[in-house]
C-alpha cells in the first residue's frame, strides 16, 4: 500500500507492538487518524493495553500490513531486525522507533529500500520531546507535527538519526558519570551542600533538581547504560575512531560498570 498524505486527511496507521511508545503516540494520532494494531503473537497484557486505548484491533500481522499506509515498529531493539523481516513484503512506509544501532538501520533499509524511515526518540517517551527522522522519504512524516508529535528530519541517509542519538548519548551519559563521581567525592569530604550552592551560582536555577534526578536515575539504570556504552564503543571502533577520541566514552563505561556491581 503506497503512502500519500494531504494536510487534514485521515490516514490508516498501524503499530507493531503496543508498549509505552505506541500508547503515547496513539493518544495524539487517534484524534485525526485511524489507528490499528495486530494481536498476533502478543501477550495478554499488550492486548489489554490496545483494547484500553480504543483502537482498531486486527487478528493477524498480514491484515495489519494490508490495511495500513504507515507501519510503526516500537517493539524492542533486540527484535527490530526480526520484526522487519516479518513485514518484508510491506509496500507502505515503515518507521522504526527502536533504539537500534546505525548498522542495524542499514540492514533494515535493504528490506524496505526507500520506504524505510529511521526514527530516534530524544528525551522521555511520555513527554514526546522530539523524534529525529532520517531516510530517503523521511520528509513524508512531517505531518506528525500536525498531531503534536515534534519531528526533525536529519538527512536522507538512513543511519543518521541513530548515529546522532548515539553521539548525544556519549554526552549525556558522560555528564551523568561526572556528576556521580563529583558528588560522591563531595559527600566523602562533607562538602555536598557547599558544592551545590557554588554550582547554582554559575548553572541554571533548576540545576540541583535536575542533577539529583539524573544521578538517581543513572545509578538505577547502570546495567543498561553500561550495555549501551558497549554498543557505542563497538560502533566507534567500526568507524575507525582513534583511541584518543574514545577516552571519555571508555571511562564513562567503566564508571557504569562499577556502579552496576556496587
Amino acid at each position: 500500500m503506497e503512502f500519500y498524505y494531504k494536510k487534514g486527511e485521515t490516514m490508516d496507521i498501524g503499530f507493531i507492538g503496543f508498549g509505552k511508545v505506541s500508547q503515547t503516540l496513539t493518544k495524539q494520532l487517534k484524534k485525526q487518524h485511524k489507528i490499528y494494531t495486530s494481536i498476533e503473537g502478543r501477550s495478554e497484557k499488550t492486548i489489554q493495553q490496545a483494547q484500553k486505548s480504543q483502537i482498531n484491533i486486527l487478528k493477524t500481522n498480514q491484515e495489519l500490513q494490508n490495511t495500513c499506509e504507515l507501519l510503526i515498529n516500537a517493539t524492542s531493539p533486540e527484535n527490530a531486525l526480526k520484526t522487519a523481516k516479518t513485514y518484508k513484503n510491506y509496500k507502505g512506509l515503515y518507521l522504526d522507533l527502536n533504539n537500534i544501532n546505525p548498522k542495524t538501520t542499514q540492514t533494515i533499509g535493504t528490506i524496505f529500500n526507500k520506504n524505510f524511515i529511521n526514527g530516534a526518540i530524544i528525551g522521555k517517551v511520555t513527554n514526546l520531546t522530539l523524534i529525529l527522522l532520517s531516510g530517503p522519504k523521511a520528509n513524508q512524516l512531517k505531518f506528525l507535527n500536525e498531531n503534536n508529535i515534534p519531528t526533525q528530519v536529519i538527512s536522507n541517509q538512513i543511519e543518521d538519526a541513530s548515529t546522532l542519538k548515539m553521539l548525544r548519548s556519549i554526552y549525556t551519559k558522560g555528564l551523568s558519570s561526572l556528576l556521580i563521581e563529583t558528588f560522591d567525592n563531595a559527600e566523602n569530604l562533607k562538602l555536598t551542600k557547599q558544592l551545590w550552592n557554588i554550582l547554582e551560582i554559575t548553572e541554571n536555577e533548576d540545576f540541583k533538581k535536575s542533577s539529583i534526578s539524573r544521578i538517581k536515575n543513572s545509578k538505577k539504570s547502570a546495567k543498561r547504560k553500561n550495555e549501551e556504552l558497549n554498543e557505542i564503543l563497538n560502533f566507534l571502533n567500526e568507524k575507525n575512531a582513534s583511541e584518543y577520541n574514545q577516552i571519555m566514552t571508555q571511562a564513562t563505561k567503566n564508571k557504569f560498570k562499577e556502579l552496576e556491581v556496587s
